[in-house]
Order: structure tokens, then sequence, then C-alpha cells
């Protein structure tokens, strides 16, 4: 029925323009059936993996406790990382909003502390 149907509605526009599009739509489902299944693979290759390490017998407590302290260690570092971005964004956009308080705060190295008052101080300043 849906090739009847899309026979029909593609042969209105001619033979030549309905291979076309027919050929179109094939290419565009290959390419995203070719995505989903590399990423589909790449999870069922990380998956198979965690599950092997896991469950094998070497694989002690003592290891998943090292394991949980990196990733603690790792959230932990991209945590600090995020404020120090937020507070030289904060710096940035003062450095270009009001030069000369940017630099008065620079005399005294505490330019990148501006995050903590920017809320307060925006209204005035810009």
């Amino acid at each position: 029925m849906v090739e009847i149907y899309f026979r029909k509605t593609l042969a209105r526009p001619g033979d030549e323009k309905s291979y076309k599009l027919a050929s179109h739509i094939q290419n565009l489902l290959g390419k995203a059936a070719e995505h989903a299944s590399t990423k589909a693979s790449k999870l069922v290759l990380s998956f198979t993996i965690a599950n092997l390490v896991l469950n094998s017998a070497e694989f002690k407590e003592n290891h998943i406790r090292i394991v949980n302290s990196f990733s603690t260690w790792f959230v932990n570092a991209a945590t600090l990382y995020a404020k120090a971005q937020v507070a030289a964004s904060a710096a940035n956009r003062l450095k270009f909003q009001n030069p000369s308080y940017y630099q008065a705060l620079c005399k005294e190295n505490i330019e990148m502390l501006y995050f903590l008052i920017e809320s307060q101080t925006s209204e005035i300043i810009y």
C-alpha cells in the first residue's frame, strides 16, 4: 500500500525526478543508519568492556575504590575548571564594559573575584 502511494505520488513530477528523489532519500537513510549503527557499536563495545572488567576475578573491591577516587578527583577538577571559567568570563566582560574599573581590580590582583559581585554591580556598571 505504501509503495503504491509513493509510486502514484512520485509519478506526478516525472520518472527522472522521482528516481532522483528516491535515490536521495535512500542515500540519506543509509547515512543515518550508518551513523546509528556506528554509535550503537561503540556503546555496545564500551558496555562489554566495562562488564568484563567488573566481572573479572582480578578486579577486586580495592580496584573499584581506586576507580571511584579517580572519578571523584575528575569531577572535582572539572568543577574547579568550571568555576575558573565563570570567573574568567566575568572578568572579560568587565574588561570590555568598564576598562578603568578592570584595571583598578588588576592592580589589586582581584579581577578574577569580580564574578562574586557581578550580579549586584552589573546594573550600575553596564
